[in-house]
């Protein structure tokens, strides 16, 4: 599957789908497109971010990129070449596994780099699947590339640049049904760990040799100086600066960072929120240094520097070493950071909730296993779904959470025992002055008029006996025909005889004689209810 990446009026990236050889060739043989590929693998970098753009991972059926969710049956891989001598080496030996790896696209890139499109393994994420390639062929890769928003940059279709096409490409296997349904499988897949991958594949490893076993020793210098292929985007490994190229602040300030923690995440999480930036914003290309300019213009004053970096490098992993990224934001605490000044309605707010969180989870008093606690705290509390509620459950628990969806199961059961106690009935003791006591939650609630004060004891309650009420209610019409067929009998007649199963559980607040007989049509020979009515309410 290929789509074109296109940007609309408004800038944002759009997709429409290449269906035919003749199409794609002609799109990536235009000579605007051949001149940004060549000035680029002559050293002009920023003529590449100029080249056409695809996608090769999702169906993308809205023709919209951000958030696509409808993975397509094929993947791009990116892998990275000294040379044009490496290039040609690793052409051959990827040319000789075609079949072996599911081969459909092979072409190169403007840093003498190739870019190879394989029919990806349904059931299989795009990770999965590129280090199942690396693994056949031996190839390094950027455990960073899978997502399936990620672009090509793509030059010319000529013989000495695409070496390898198949028309199979152009033909998708998969409806945008099946697909959306794989989709959920496979974030399923990721959500459980079940990704048969390495464990090193899960870290951000640039050059990653996963036929190895280990993961490759990520010295301080840097690796390569050429930025990543297939998104164009500059590493952080690949753009640190010596001190002698007059960057000595810079360089000196990609170690001075803290680990994220809880109350930090907060606070970058709600100045996002604040400015309108999503994750997305922070690796896009084109945008990413604006995004981190409106995030600092909000939370300078609430974390330091160190803290700032620790959370650029937790959401940004590739790039927050970027040499753009680290001057915006040494200049930012430079020249805006000012501790006198006064804090927006904005901060405060978020200063007060944050100070609720605790501070840092590193700190060298705590233990390993409070910090391994905090952690797996901190995670629960981050995740969007809420705790699973174990499989087996006491007969209570199971009634009272019967009719809540699965998701909210955990904490309806943990909010159901404190208005139980308050209703309990038959649950008494002896006190130490010989009196009886009901055994129960006694408690005085002060709020003010009209505030629901009784909304945590009688709704969960409410909830509890809905089953019970609306049996009751056919019970009751039930009722009011037996009685009325009894009444209408002539005494020399055999009376009907009342049903074993009538019962009715849950009393109505007016039971007055009168309203007794209005509802039910009175019983035989008195006006009260019938003696089976009278059923103490259930509390």
């Amino acid at each position: 599957m290929i789509n074109l990446i296109y940007k609309d009026g408004r800038g944002h990236k759009m997709a429409r789908p290449v269906t035919s050889r003749e199409e794609y060739v002609a799109l990536r043989n235009a000579p605007e497109n051949a001149k940004c590929f060549y000035d680029a693998r002559g050293g002009q970098q920023a003529q590449k971010m100029r080249q056409l753009q695809f996608n090769y991972n999702d169906l993308l059926p809205d023709g919209v990129l951000k958030g696509c969710c409808h993975p397509a049956s094929t993947f791009a891989h990116d892998i990275d070449c000294q040379s044009l001598e490496e290039q040609a080496a690793i052409k051959q030996r990827i040319l000789e596994k075609k079949d072996e790896i599911g081969l459909l696209e092979l072409s190169g890139s403007a840093n003498c780099g190739l870019h190879a499109v394989c029919r990806r393994e349904k059931g299989k994420t795009i990770l999965e699947s590129q280090v199942r390639v690396s693994m056949i062929t031996q190839t390094e890769m950027d455990t960073n590339t899978h997502d399936q928003a990620r672009v090509m940059f793509t030059g010319p279709a000529t013989d000495d640049n695409l070496f390898y096409l198949d028309d199979a490409i152009f033909e998708e296997k998969m409806s945008v049904e099946e697909s959306a349904a794989e989709f959920e499988v496979l974030k399923e897949r990721e959500k459980k760990g079940q990704e048969q991958v390495p464990k090193e594949a899960k870290k951000a490893i640039k050059h990653y040799r996963p036929w190895e076993g280990t993961p490759p020793v990520i010295p301080n210098t840097p690796v390569s100086s050429r930025p990543s292929e297939a998104s164009g985007e500059i590493s952080g490994d690949s753009c640190v600066p010596s001190v002698a190229s007059g960057k000595a602040e810079y360089s000196t300030t990609l170690g001075m960072t803290k680990g994220a923690n809880e109350r930090t995440r907060f606070i970058f999480r709600e100045c996002m929120k604040e400015e309108g930036v999503t994750d997305a914003d922070l690796v896009d290309q084109g945008g990413r240094h604006n995004s981190v300019k409106m995030i600092l213009s909000s939370c300078t004053q609430l974390l330091s520097k160190e803290e700032t970096l620790g959370m650029l490098k937790e959401l940004m992993p590739n790039n927050w070493q970027d040499e753009n990224i680290q001057n915006l934001v040494n200049d930012f605490y430079t020249d805006y950071y000012n501790p006198s000044q006064r804090l927006t309605l904005f901060q405060k707010r978020v200063f007060r909730e944050s100070r609720r969180l605790g501070g840092d989870t590193s700190q060298q008093d705590k233990s390993e296993f409070s910090v391994q606690n905090q952690s797996e705290l901190s995670k629960l509390f981050a995740s969007k779904m809420p705790p699973e509620i174990p499989k087996v459950l006491p007969k209570l628990v199971k009634a009272v959470t019967q009719h809540t969806p699965q998701r909210y199961k955990a904490t309806v059961a943990q909010a159901m025992f404190p208005p139980l106690s308050t209703y309990s009935r038959k649950l008494s003791f002896m006190y130490i002055d010989n009196q009886e006591r009901d055994l129960r939650s006694c408690c005085l609630i002060i709020a003010g008029t009209g505030t629901g004060k009784d909304s945590c004891t009688k709704q969960p309650l409410q909830h509890i006996i809905a089953d019970m009420v609306e049996r009751d209610k056919e019970n009751r019409d039930r009722l009011k025909k037996f009685n009325d067929e009894y009444n209408n009998k002539a005494n020399n007649k055999q009376k009907p005889q009342r049903p074993d199963d009538l019962i009715i559980q849950t009393l109505k607040y007016d039971i007055t004689k009168a309203a007794s007989r209005a509802a039910y049509g009175g019983c035989p020979g008195c006006t009260a209810l019938h003696p089976t009515e009278r059923v103490g309410a259930v509390g």
